[in-house]
């Protein structure tokens, strides 16, 4: 499965919305969530899809899928790819949008040391808002 970014949402009306409110948020499961069950509730509902468009109109929703086996050949390289594949489709995404665009990661599990190598090298390659945050599920 190669990796990919999907767009989860509608991009924001920035006629209706003020652009400088608007957020793209990206989304990256663990070892365990190919399948995305970490963004489901109990009763199945995508919050990632379903919830957060709706409660944050100005947000563009994205979901990064991987194959995060591939994290664990033995081969540093292998997981710079997946962090170098994120950074590309993010930047591909973005390519319209103004600079000042924040941008959000929720992260799960290994889903983090992924976005923390992202972190690392998309910072040193455009300036923009950045926000991290991890999620645990019990």
């Amino acid at each position: 499965m190669p990796a990919t970014l999907v767009c989860l949402s509608k991009a924001p009306n920035t006629v209706k919305h003020n652009e400088m409110k608007v957020i793209d948020i990206v989304a990256v499961h663990g070892f365990s969530d190919q399948n995305t069950s970490v963004w489901k509730t109990p009763d199945g509902t995508d919050w990632l899809r379903d919830y957060v468009p709706k409660d944050i109109p100005t947000s563009r929703v994205f979901n990064f899928k991987y194959d995060p086996r591939t994290l664990f050949s033995g081969s540093k390289e292998e997981f710079e790819d997946v962090a170098g594949t994120l950074i590309d489709q993010i930047l591909v995404v973005r390519k319209q949008a103004p600079s000042t665009r924040p941008l959000a990661f929720i992260c799960h599990g290994i889903g983090g040391l992924v976005v923390e190598a992202v972190s690392h090298n998309i910072l040193s390659m455009v300036s923009l808002p950045l926000v991290l945050m991890f999620v645990a599920r019990l």
